[in-house]
């Protein structure tokens, strides 16, 4: 199930520059994990990518692969810098 989370948190941040801007406005990790949690979203960083690989798999065109390879390094980043992933 937290893989469907996961999947549905990148089509999301793929489809909403708004929320991801509130999700980088975040001042702190509990922040973060309370916009998460709060939006019913629940997965671990193996999650993620498991959820990253299936998505890629189901990509017609570059631009979605593009895209959907942004939102990984966006998440990425955001996890190295503010949750300590």
């Amino acid at each position: 199930m937290s893989i469907s989370h996961a999947q549905l948190f990148i089509k999301r941040a793929m489809a909403e520059a708004d929320w991801v801007e509130r999700i980088n406005d975040a001042p702190d990790e509990p922040a973060v994990r309370a916009i998460l949690a709060q939006e019913g979203y629940n997965f671990n960083a193996d999650e993620f990518e498991e959820a990253y690989t299936h998505l890629l798999t189901q990509c017609q065109f570059e631009e979605q692969a593009d895209w959907l390879n942004g939102v990984r390094m966006w998440w990425q980043f955001l996890g190295q810098t503010l949750l300590g992933l």
